[in-house]
């Protein structure tokens, strides 16, 4: 939820027309100025489907649809404008976007919430592949 408001505030403060980047004409325009090979970083923003994945194991496939057209999927585009709008206004912030985007600035109260948080995130992403890994490897030689 931290992110969502982040996002939240990024967009209103830097750069609420935002949601124009829906319109297909400006992605019909990059692919053709840069080709497709600048479309390499898109990679990042999906690399957690591998956990999603792994947690098909373990909850049921109605859950994880539900949880990721609700709750997800809608929180990380809302994260993303966010740090788009910012990056707009400050592109300077492109090679740490993630914590340069926190209101308040790098070392600000909300930073080392979010740098907790995100920590943990980590943690928890890899003990669930870890376990993902571990079921399937069980689950074939058994």
């Amino acid at each position: 939820m931290v992110l969502f408001v982040t996002g939240i505030i990024n967009i209103i403060q830097y750069h609420p027309t935002i949601f124009r980047v829906y319109n297909p004409l400006y992605a019909l325009s990059f692919v053709s100025s840069n080709g497709l090979s600048k479309l390499s970083g898109v990679l990042l923003s999906i690399t957690g489907v591998e956990a999603l994945f792994a947690d098909l194991g373990h909850y049921n496939r109605q859950s994880i649809q539900w949880t990721m057209t609700l709750f997800v999927y809608p929180v990380l585009v809302v994260t993303y404008l966010g740090q788009a709008a910012a990056l707009s206004v400050h592109p300077e912030w492109i090679p740490n976007a993630f914590y340069n985007s926190i209101p308040g600035g790098i070392g600000g109260p909300l930073y080392w919430i979010v740098f907790a948080l995100a920590t943990s995130a980590s943690v928890v992403a890899s003990q669930a592949m870890i376990l993902g890994i571990y079921s399937v490897v069980i689950f074939c030689f058994h």
